[in-house]
């Protein structure tokens, strides 16, 4: 008998879903039965998180299952590898593909790893079962519509969250240091933290101390965060800069850059929410905005007056496109008072840092970057190779093919929707026969055999009316679009021209220009996402394409004179010479 074990999930560890985990293992073994697996297990983690970390009887299945884990970096998938242990078992069986993963690449992986050592999952819901040949095309087609719905839900649940929070509703996902969940998932003060957060208000505008000396004092006490960990300045800055100690706190900050990221990007400040008087103030508005003034003045201001200490710009157009041609380093921009007003230059991050012993390489103007800029001359010839043509056809050959692929997993969807049709017909038929002779057995296995096959008949239907070839048509259309776009245009804006510059190489004397050519990498990389079953090679090599300036400096412009000077003298000499 062929061994199986099942993976579940349950929300709670309560009463209840402990009952239901129970009536599942029930279900699972008359399943089992019904199909002449043996059940030896039933693996069930608390809880849907979306990353398997979070999920300690998967890892263990998986485990015993012969794959070992490796916990990626920061916002970096979780990925496994084979190991030469044994399977204790050979299937796994989950309700659905969601069960797996909510992430298509990770849970491919998994899929055709457990393959590769002889360990097939099957899925209840779409019978689908990676023991099939066509295993990888349909289980990449279930993962698609997943996350597909896994998105769909998070629209609607931002939708709700952003509802509430106009409402002046504050439920947030973290609470802050101070502050305690209540039943109904606002918050309130805690009695025990809130101490902490007024010490640190006092010590910062009243003592005037900085982030280090508070740490060290809340440290010295003992205190700890919320996560129980030691103080850091920069834990310091965050709850000094945080509005909900005075009782408005600012919601819809931050964004999941996708439905199975922890990855979080910063919305535009218009879509931000203050929910003014939505908790009870730890600290006063007074002290809250006395603390702020405190905060810009020390990033502002030293003695020379100039800032330092704030983040890079948004609207730096250069940022981590200077590079020092003598150490490498990037050019990082530096702001300076001057009586005539803010001048901004690029200088070389190592030199900043380590002085002219490590690197003596000149700082340089933006204005003569912008003025470099206007000076490029970038057309139709210098930005098209035959990379570009090469991924162009890569492209539209690939989508021409899934289309294609699509279309046929459709009609075959089509085909198995009607054979099971044609198979409840024959059973209905065969059932009135078996009940006329009262052979309850049968007519019972008949019916579950019917039920069975009309709840296929309505995954199959949901299959295919998810199948959607909008998301791809739009790419093609985007494709062609920007193609037909570099055809007939020369290129002139300034933002234009600086999307296909790769940096900028500052020497003391000279500025190399490094081009980027035009290509379609970012549609590859979308095409491969939609397509991770069948991606297409990003490789892009083409000689690479420079223009050189020269540097206006006192210093340069002698070093040009002399080399002109020269360069010169050197043409007349051959000339004497003929």
């Amino acid at each position: 008998m062929k061994k199986a074990v099942v993976y579940t999930r349950v929300s709670t560890d309560k009463d209840d879903q402990k009952q239901s985990l129970e009536i599942q293992r029930m279900q699972y073994e008359q399943y089992c039965n019904s199909n002449n697996y043996e059940l030896i297990k039933i693996y069930a983690d608390i809880g849907t998180g979306t990353h398997v970390r979070n999920r300690p009887d998967f890892l263990q299945m998986l485990h015993e299952a012969g794959l070992d884990y490796i916990r990626g970096k920061t916002n970096e998938l979780d990925t496994f590898t084979k190991s030469n242990r044994k399977p204790k078992f050979n299937y796994i069986i989950v309700k659905d593909q969601s069960r797996l993963s909510r992430n298509m690449q990770q849970g491919l992986m998994i899929a055709e790893y457990l393959r590769d050592i002889g360990v097939y999952i099957i899925f209840e819901n779409s019978g689908v079962s990676t023991i099939d040949d066509d295993w990888k095309m349909r289980t990449s087609l279930l993962f698609m519509i997943a996350e597909e719905e896994s998105r769909a839900m998070g629209r609607r649940i931002a939708n709700s969250k952003r509802y509430q929070l106009q409402r002046g509703v504050y439920k947030p996902a973290v609470v802050a240091l101070g502050y305690r969940r209540k039943e109904d998932k606002t918050i309130e003060i805690c009695p025990k933290e809130s101490p902490i957060v007024k010490l640190i208000f006092d010590l910062y505008v009243n003592e005037g101390l900085g982030g280090k000396p508070i740490t060290d004092i809340l440290n010295g006490k003992g205190y700890k965060t919320k996560r129980g960990k030691e103080f850091t300045p920069a834990a310091i800055h965050r709850i000094v800069k945080n509005k909900v100690y005075c009782g408005s706190p600012i919601a819809n900050r931050w964004q999941s850059k996708n439905v199975t990221d922890t990855t979080r990007v910063k919305r535009d400040k218009e879509e931000w929410i203050e929910l003014t008087g939505a908790v009870e103030p730890i600290v006063s508005v007074e002290m809250w905005e006395q603390a702020q003034k405190i905060r810009e003045n020390r990033i502002a201001e030293n003695s020379k007056g100039e800032r330092h200490g704030s983040k890079p710009a948004t609207d730096d157009d250069y940022f981590r496109k200077v590079i020092c041609g003598n150490c490498g380093s990037i050019y990082v921009r530096h702001m300076s008072r001057k009586p005539s007003g803010i001048k901004y230059s690029y200088m070389c991050q190592a030199r900043r840092k380590k002085g002219t012993q490590h690197c003596d390489n000149r700082a340089i103007s933006v204005k003569y970057l912008d003025d470099y800029t206007k000076q490029l001359n970038i057309g139709r010839q210098p930005t098209k190779t035959m990379g570009y043509y090469r991924q162009l056809h890569d492209l539209l050959d690939g989508l021409k093919k899934q289309i294609e692929q699509l279309n046929s997993t459709k009609d075959n969807l089509k085909k198995e929707i009607e054979k099971l049709k044609l198979e409840n017909e024959v059973i209905t038929q065969n059932l009135v026969d078996f009940m006329m002779k009262e052979q309850n057995n049968v007519v019972d296995n008949l019916t579950k055999k019917i039920d069975d096959n009309t709840n296929k008949i309505k995954e199959l239907n949901k299959q295919m009316q998810r199948i959607n070839l909008d998301t791809i048509q739009d790419l093609k259309f985007h494709i062609l679009e920007k193609n037909n776009l570099l055809e007939n245009k020369t290129i002139v804006d300034t933002q234009d021209k600086l999307k296909f510059v790769k940096h900028f190489e500052v020497y003391d004397h000279q500025v190399i220009v490094h081009f980027n050519y035009a290509n379609f990498s970012d549609e590859i990389k979308e095409y491969n996402e939609l397509f991770l079953h069948d991606p297409i090679s990003d490789e892009f090599h083409e000689d690479e394409l420079t223009q050189i300036f020269r540097r206006n400096h006192k210093s340069a412009r002698e070093y040009w004179q002399n080399y002109d000077t020269e360069l010169l003298q050197w043409h007349k000499d051959k000339e004497n010479l003929k």
